[in-house]
């Protein structure tokens, strides 16, 4: 807690206020009378109307239905229990940590402390009701997260972003000086890194979990993470709101989103492979009933490609790797063009050039297919195959 916020002499106006490191310093006085944006104080009003608590919900058929199972399903069953609750460990502690420090609003600051009450008083307790439900000896399988490469490593990227900007925001508090825009950098990547873990890091986790509720298996476990999903939803929505508004107010974060494009494209980047990566960890046994790994890194990508956040991302790197492709196109059919080549390559490991080349035969089907959320025209179909033929042979995309 800053210093400053010990301080109660000085009067502020909220309402003229940044987001983030405003010149009149952090929150003192806690007043809701009026805020600035109505939007973040209705997330944390929706957000306190969700309350609920693990131990409404009994487990006894999950208990009997875990001694029933196969290797395969305890296996998926344990480790998506053991991965969520480090995931929520860190996001427990994680927002209250590092972003109270650098909010300058009370009702952005009431909306991170309510975030991490969530986190950690309900998320990371229904995860050890439901395996102290499960397992005779509890301690024995957390244990196991401390062993488990690929929670350790995942663990690893999303505190790399968080450390960086509690190191930073300590070293204000010790009054050391520095480039504000550092700082900014720093608040600006956390956030990003956030998203990725609200909106990405549970999708393979929580999908397994609720396809084993089609199976009708483990409901119990089913109904928590359908509460706790749609918690996470909430989680996602906000920042991403966050993340937008900012940039759109607060001319320092427009100008180190540009700067930074790269580090958070390979970011969200880092994210994908990591959530593929658990899926073909959590099948390394074998399938389950209508469920494998495949299934689940498809799903991945999709969904990634689907987040606005990244959307923007993806097509920025996009626009700066290749400038020649604003020229001879139409750029809504580019924009859409380039945005679905984006997912290609993210789904084949390919570069956004060879991605493009690669989509050419899926362009028909594009157009053909209505149930895409953003299907080609047959026009604009024919045309973007003009467009890539004639660009195959240009030293730009060769």
């Amino acid at each position: 807690m800053s210093k400053q916020q010990y301080n109660l002499q000085t009067k502020t106006d909220y309402l003229q206020r940044k987001m983030f490191l405003d010149p009149a310093g952090p929150v003192t006085i806690q007043r809701f009378e009026e805020v600035k944006y109505n939007k973040i104080a209705k997330f944390e009003q929706t957000a306190r109307g969700f309350f609920w608590v693990p131990e409404e919900i009994s487990l006894t058929k999950d208990a009997q239905d875990f001694k029933d199972a196969s290797d395969t399903v305890r296996h998926i069953f344990t480790s998506n229990l053991l991965r969520q609750t480090a995931l929520d460990s860190l996001q427990g502690r994680g927002p209250s940590q590092v972003f109270t420090p650098v909010v300058s609003l009370p009702e952005l600051e009431a909306l991170v402390y309510g975030w991490t009450f969530f986190e950690t008083n309900i998320h990371s307790r229904s995860y050890s009701h439901i395996i102290r439900n499960i397992y005779n000896v509890p301690k024995d399988e957390f244990n196991k997260i401390h062993d488990t490469q690929e929670i350790i490593g995942m663990a690893s990227s999303i505190g790399l972003y968080y450390d960086r900007l509690h190191m930073i925001n300590c070293r204000k508090e010790l009054l050391e000086k520095f480039d504000e825009q550092h700082h900014i950098n720093a608040i600006w990547l956390a956030l990003n890194a956030s998203y990725g873990l609200e909106a990405f890091r549970f999708m393979v986790s929580f999908a397994t979990s609720l396809a084993m509720v089609e199976n009708r298996i483990f409901i119990g476990n089913g109904n928590i993470i359908g509460l706790i999903l749609q918690d996470e939803i909430l989680h996602k929505d906000w920042t991403a709101w966050i993340i937008n508004q900012v940039v759109k107010e607060d001319p320092r974060f427009a100008q180190i989103r540009a700067t930074c494009e790269d580090e958070v494209y390979a970011m969200y980047q880092d994210v994908i492979r990591e959530e593929k990566a658990w899926a073909d960890y959590l099948f390394q046994k074998g399938p389950v009933i209508g469920l494998n790994a495949q299934i689940l890194k498809n799903l991945t990508a999709n969904r990634s490609f689907e987040s606005r956040v990244i959307r923007h991302s993806l097509f920025s790197y996009i626009k700066r790797s290749y400038p020649a492709a604003e020229t001879g196109v139409h750029h809504t059919l580019l924009r859409n063009l380039l945005l679905k080549t984006a997912a290609v390559g993210a789904v084949k490991g390919l570069d956004a050039e060879s991605a493009l080349i690669a989509l050419k035969p899926e362009i028909l089907r594009m157009a053909l297919e209505p149930a895409l959320a953003e299907p080609l025209s047959m026009r604009e179909a024919m045309e973007a195959l003009r467009w890539i033929s004639d660009r195959e042979s240009t030293p730009a995309w060769k």
